[in-house]
C-alpha cells in the first residue's frame, strides 16, 4: 500500500522535508529488524515497525521506519489531570500526563497499559487481566480481575495492588517502589524491587519478594507461603501478626528477622543473623545456613533436624511447658542463651563440636527443666568462659565421651568457678572433664561438692586449691562410689583439715602428678576401690601422706611411678595401711624424714614392695622403716630399701601372719 501527504503532514510525522507532494510506500510482508532502524519506534509496544521509502520533488528519496499501531490502541497526552466517566476498552493504552491519572471505572478493559504521570498519583482498574509495559507515578493503585503482569518497570513512591482473581507477577528487575500494599486473597504474588521496599500489608497465597536493598514492614504479611530474597541490606519483618505457613529466606551473610502468629515451616534459609519469633512450633523441610540463629516460641517446640544445617551460634527461648528443642548441625555449633521447658537434643556431623560458652555477657547457658541428649554429637561438648548447662533430668553423651568444662574463674563461687562447675557436673549425671589452662589459685571458704559422676580433673600444673579457710574436716576432692572412673592430675592441694584427695568406695579412680602439703592426709582411701591408684605424686609436710583404711584393690605407687613423701614437724607417718586390704599394693615410693615410713596396722591381704625391679619402697632418715602391728594375715613386705639414718628398719615381731622379705640397705 501507499499514500500521499504534503510537506506539513510530513513535518508532523517527524520528517524535515521541503513543501511539496510526496509519495510513501512500504511493504507489510516483513517487519523491519531492530538492527536496521534502531530508535524510539520500538519503545512501548502496541504495534510493529516496517521499512518505508518516501519519494518527492527533485528526485528526493528517504528510507524510514514506520510503526503501525495495533487496532484498539489509544494514546493520550494531557497537561493536567486525567479522569473518566465511562469505561475504556483498548488493546493498548498509553498515557503521558502532567497531572494525576484516575481511571477507576470497574468496566475498564485494558490489555496493555503504559503510563507516565511523573510524580503524580495513578489509579487504575481493569475488569480482566492487565499487562503493564511501564508505569511512572507517585502513588499507584491497581485493581484487576485477572492476572497482572509486566514487560516494563514500575517506578512509584507507593503501590497498592488488589487482585483476588488472578496471580500478580511484577518481577521486572528495574522496578522501584518505596511502599507496597497487596490484597490478593489466596492468589500468588511475585514482586521484584531494585532497592529498598517497605510492605504496609499483604494478603496472598504464595508470596515472593525480591529486593536489592532493605525489606521492611509496618503491617502484617499473611500468606500460605513466602519466599523472601535480598541481594543487599537486611530483611526486617517483625510484626507479630504475620501469618506465613511456609517460609524461605535468602539473604546470605546479612540480617533477617521474621515474626509469625503461629507455627512456621521453614524451607531454605540463608542469612547472617536470623531472628525468628513465632506463636507456635517451628519445623523445617530444607536446611538452613546462618551465622547466628535466635528463635523464640510462645507455644510448641523447635525441630531443626535437617542433616545439612549449618548454624554458627544458637539462641532459643521456648516458653511453653514441655516444648522440645532438637537441632542437627554440620560442623561446630556454639550455644549462646538457650532456655526451654522440654527435652533438648543436639547432634552434629563431620566431627562437629558443641560449645556452650562463646565469650558473652551474660555467660552462655543451655538450660532446660528436663533432660539433654548429646549422644548424636560427633565431636566434643565443651562448656567454657563461664558458660553452664542446667538440666535437672540429666544429660547423656556418646559412649566414651565426656562433657568438657574449662575453669574460667579463680573465685570460690560464681560463673565459671570450680564450685559452680562441680555442682553442674553432678547435676547432669554425665561423665565430665574439667581442664585448667591458666594459673589459678582457689581459696575455698567451704567444702567443694563431692564428686558423684565420672570426672577427670586435668590441672596441667596450673590449679592450686587452698583449704585453709574451708573447715577443719574439709577435703579437697571427694570421690564417692558414683564417681567410679574419675581421675585427678596436675593439681596442687594445700592446707586441708582432712585430705587433699578422698576416695570413698569409688573404683578405678586415678590420681597422678598431684602435690599435697600441710594437710591431715595427702590421700585417704577406704572401701572397695578396685582399680584405683595414686602415682607420680608429691606429699610434703602432711600428718600422713596416705591413709589406706580398709581400702581393697588400691595401688599407692608402682614401679617407675612411685610417690615422693617428705615430712614436717606434724608428720606421724608416711603411709598408713589398716584393715582389710585385699589386692592393695604399696610400691615404688620414696619416704624421707618421717617418724615411721610405712605403718601397717592389722592390714590383711596387703603387699608392700615387690620382687620386680622398682617395686620396692625406699626409706631414709626415719625413726622406723616399716612398723607392723596386729593380725596381718596374707600381708607381705618385700624388699624395702632402707637408706641412711633409719633407726629401726623393721619390727617384724609386732605383727602376726605377715611375711617380710628384706633387702639390703640402700
Amino acid at each position: 500500500p501507499s499514500w500521499n501527504l504534503d510537506g506539513s503532514e510530513a513535518a508532523t510525522a517527524g520528517l524535515a522535508l521541503p513543501i511539496g507532494r510526496y509519495r510513501a510506500w512500504f511493504s507489510s510482508s516483513r517487519p523491519v529488524r531492530f538492527s536496521e532502524f534502531p530508535g524510539s519506534a520500538w519503545r512501548g509496544g502496541f504495534g510493529s515497525v516496517y521499512q518505508a521509502r518516501f519519494s518527492g520533488p527533485d528526485g528526493f528519496e528517504k528510507l524510514v521506519a514506520i510503526k503501525l499501531l495495533t487496532a484498539g490502541f489509544t494514546s493520550l497526552t494531557t497537561g493536567g489531570a486525567l479522569t473518566q466517566t465511562g469505561p475504556i476498552t483498548a488493546t493498548g493504552f498509553v498515557v503521558q500526563s502532567a497531572g494525576p491519572v484516575t481511571l477507576a471505572n470497574a468496566a475498564n478493559d485494558f490489555a496493555v497499559v503504559n503510563i507516565n504521570a511523573g510524580t503524580n498519583a495513578v489509579s487504575l482498574v481493569d475488569k480482566n487481566a492487565l499487562a503493564i509495559s511501564g508505569i511512572t507515578s507517585g502513588f499507584l493503585t491497581m485493581q484487576a480481575a485477572g492476572a497482572i503482569t509486566q514487560s516494563g518497570p514500575i517506578t512509584a513512591t507507593g503501590v497498592v495492588v488488589t487482585n483476588t482473581v488472578g496471580n500478580t507477577t511484577l518481577t521486572h528487575a528495574s522496578n522501584d517502589v518505596d511502599i507496597m500494599q497487596i490484597s490478593a486473597g489466596t492468589k500468588d504474588v511475585a514482586f521484584t524491587d531494585k532497592d529498598d521496599l517497605f510492605i504496609s500489608s499483604s494478603q496472598t497465597g504464595f508470596l515472593t519478594i525480591r529486593t536489592g536493598g532493605d525489606l521492611n514492614q509496618s503491617g502484617a504479611i499473611k500468606a500460605t507461603g513466602g519466599v523472601l530474597y535480598a541481594t543487599a541490606g537486611s530483611i526486617t519483618l517483625p510484626t507479630a501478626s504475620n501469618d506465613v505457613d511456609v517460609l524461605s529466606i535468602s539473604n546470605p551473610g546479612r540480617a533477617a528477622t521474621f515474626a509469625d502468629v503461629d507455627n512456621v515451616f521453614l524451607s531454605n534459609v540463608s542469612a547472617g543473623t536470623f531472628t525468628l519469633q513465632t506463636g507456635g512450633p517451628v519445623t523445617q523441610g530444607q536446611p538452613m545456613t546462618v551465622n547466628t540463629l535466635a528463635v523464640t516460641t510462645a507455644t510448641g517446640g523447635v525441630t531443626l533436624t535437617q542433616p545439612a544445617n549449618v548454624i554458627g551460634t544458637l539462641s532459643a527461648n521456648l516458653a511453653a511447658a514441655g516444648a522440645p528443642l532438637s537441632v542437627t548441625n554440620t560442623g561446630n555449633l556454639s550455644i549462646n542463651q538457650v532456655t526451654t521447658k522440654g527435652p533438648i537434643s543436639v547432634a552434629t556431623s563431620a566431627g562437629g563440636n558443641v560449645l556452650v560458652g562463646p565469650v558473652l555477657t551474660p555467660p552462655a547457658k543451655l538450660q532446660t527443666t528436663g533432660a539433654i541428649n548429646f549422644t548424636g554429637v560427633t565431636g566434643n561438648v565443651t562448656v567454657a568462659n563461664g558458660g553452664t548447662i542446667v538440666a535437672p533430668g540429666g544429660a547423656t553423651v556418646a559412649s566414651g565421651k565426656r562433657i568438657q568444662w574449662s575453669l574460667a574463674s579463680s573465685a570460690d563461687s560464681g560463673a565459671g568457678s570450680l564450685r559452680s562447675i562441680l555442682t553442674s557436673v553432678n547435676s547432669l549425671k554425665a561423665p565430665a572433664q574439667i581442664t585448667v589452662t591458666g594459673p589459678s589459685t582457689v581459696a575455698l571458704g567451704s567444702p567443694l561438692p563431692s564428686v558423684t559422676v565420672p570426672l577427670a580433673v586435668v590441672g596441667n600444673g596450673q590449679l592450686t586449691l587452698n583449704g585453709a579457710a574451708a573447715g577443719a574436716s574439709t577435703s579437697g576432692f571427694v570421690f564417692g562410689a558414683a564417681a567410679a572412673g574419675s581421675s585427678v592430675a596436675g593439681v596442687t592441694l594445700q592446707n586441708f583439715g582432712n585430705s587433699g584427695v578422698l576416695i570413698q568406695g569409688a573404683t578405678n579412680v586415678t590420681v597422678s602428678s598431684i602435690t599435697v602439703s600441710n594437710s591431715l592426709y595427702g590421700v585417704y582411701a577406704a572401701g572397695a576401690v578396685g582399680g584405683s591408684s595414686v602415682v607420680s605424686s608429691v606429699f610434703s609436710g602432711n600428718t600422713q601422706a596416705a591413709y589406706l583404711n580398709g581400702a581393697q584393690g588400691m595401688r599407692f605407687g608402682r614401679a617407675g611411678q612411685g610417690n615422693s613423701i617428705t615430712s614436717a614437724a606434724r608428720t606421724t607417718a608416711g603411709i598408713t595401711i589398716a584393715g582389710v586390704s585385699s589386692g592393695t599394693f604399696v610400691q615404688g615410693n620414696g619416704s624421707s624424714g618421717t617418724p615411721t615410713a610405712i605403718f601397717i596396722s592389722a592390714a590383711t591381704g596387703l603387699q608392700v614392695g615387690g620382687a620386680v625391679s622398682g617395686e620396692g619402697n625406699t626409706v631414709s632418715f626415719a625413726g622406723t622403716g616399716v612398723f607392723a602391728t596386729g593380725l596381718c594375715t596374707g600381708s607381705s613386705v618385700i624388699k624395702t630399701s632402707i637408706g641412711p639414718a633409719v633407726t629401726t628398719r623393721y619390727n617384724p615381731g609386732g605383727a602376726r601372719n605377715q611375711t617380710v622379705i628384706p633387702s639390703l640397705p640402700a
